[in-house]
């Protein structure tokens, strides 16, 4: 199930949500906290798309989950405006609108809509559905991150048998993504054994991982994105939970919504618990607006750069 919230005076898209139809026996509750998530968003009204899943034996009456969702807008003064049904989002896939005027019809193909020709002439990349984007983000090659993981490992018994740092560190580790994200901007980076082993450590510092947060804000977003999702089949898990962050968190700045949770599902997977991990899909869920997500990631950013390098801007 689809929902794409408009705004008050015109048919602007100003939110959209994917969840998995609720089946039945789906509590009350959770069709409330759907609508709660779109009147927080400050919607005038929304339109329900119900791609594939049972064929409806008739047009006439929408699935009861979606006339109890309709009823909690309603409730939340938020119109449902038009309820349709699809087999799925491809060329000549059967559609038609579930209660009120009877129409129906046939999708053209997806690839040829106005929509997908400015994302193609933006250089936009788009994924035919979300086990796509899962495979994108699926771990690479098993004996190549078994190796990759034995010498992480080693690195850092190396650190612990010195007494040392794990190196890199602090703002040299920063400087050594900063590079990487340099090489972003010519193509998808390619990393040998001791790439991935260097940039594991270095997000292994929290505060790193939270300066690295500031290449989405105070550069291309896009170029970010390129560099986590190279990255991110090439890592080990767990420090593939750290890439996999970072990559949701780019996906919120270039608005790459469906993006963002199978980023976190990711995370989750490669360090279960994962904090930062759990209190980003927490928000999600909850339907904070992505501005205020942004400025929480952009204040972290903030304050791991000044304790790295000793100065803060914002007090002077």
């Amino acid at each position: 199930m689809v929902l794409l919230g408009t705004e008050a005076d015109g048919p602007h898209v100003v939110f959209t949500l994917r969840v998995d139809l609720p089946g039945r026996g789906t509590p009350r509750g959770v069709l409330r906290m759907l609508a709660a998530t779109v009147a927080r968003q400050n919607c005038a009204a929304v339109f329900v798309a119900v791609i594939g899943g049972t064929r409806p034996k008739f047009a006439g009456s929408p699935p009861k989950a979606v006339r109890q969702l309709i009823q909690e807008c309603g409730e939340l003064d938020v119109q449902v405006r038009d309820v349709l049904w699809a087999a799925e989002l491809a060329k000549g896939a059967e559609w038609f609108r579930l209660g009120g005027r009877p129409e129906s019809g046939t999708l053209p193909d997806p690839a040829e809509s106005p929509l997908a020709a400015h994302l193609a002439a933006a250089g936009e990349v788009t994924y035919a559905d979300r086990e796509e984007l899962e495979r994108m983000m699926a771990p690479g090659d098993p004996e190549v991150l078994r190796r990759r993981a034995e010498l992480v490992n080693d690195r850092i018994d190396e650190a612990l048998a010195d007494d040392d740092d794990l190196p890199p560190y602090g703002l040299e580790a920063v400087e050594l993504l900063d590079r990487w994200l340099a090489e972003a901007t010519r193509g998808r980076p390619r990393f040998t054994d001791e790439d991935v082993a260097e940039i594991c450590l270095a997000l292994s510092d929290p505060l790193v991982r939270d300066a690295a947060f500031g290449f989405a804000h105070h550069g291309d977003p896009k170029v970010a994105e390129r560099l986590w999702t190279a990255l991110l089949p090439e890592v080990p898990d767990p420090e593939a939970a750290e890439v996999a962050v970072l990559l949701a968190h780019t996906a919120l700045l270039t608005g790459r919504h469906a993006l963002i949770g199978v980023a976190l599902d990711r995370a989750l997977r490669a360090w279960p618990g994962h904090q930062v991990a759990v209190a980003f899909r927490a928000a999600v869920v909850a339907g904070y607006e992505p501005e205020r997500l942004a400025s929480w990631f952009a204040e972290g950013t903030r304050r791991a750069v000044a304790e790295l390098t000793g100065f803060d801007p914002t007090l002077n």
